[in-house]
């Protein structure tokens, strides 16, 4: 017989056998809490702080853009 298998059953009879599940209740409990000091170290920004973001990275973009138009226009004049 499965030595674990007697240790449970004897367990029932002693009446000290528990579930699974409330086995897994401390473990349960710490991730738990692990997911909420995560939440907690996670960043959110105010509505002006991202509209500064934004501006800037339109900004940023638009100048990229630009500077690719010049490329392509160099390019064009060494080509023709």
């Amino acid at each position: 017989m499965n030595s674990s298998f007697a240790d449970t059953q004897l367990a029932r009879q002693q009446g000290r056998w528990e579930p699974p599940s409330s086995r897994m209740e401390p473990a349960r409990h710490a991730l738990v809490r692990i997911f909420q000091q995560v939440q907690t170290r996670t960043r959110t920004m105010s509505a002006e702080v991202r509209k500064a973001v934004s501006a800037r990275m339109k900004r940023y973009w638009a100048e990229r853009r630009r500077g690719e138009g010049e490329v392509r226009a160099m390019r064009t004049l060494s080509e023709g």
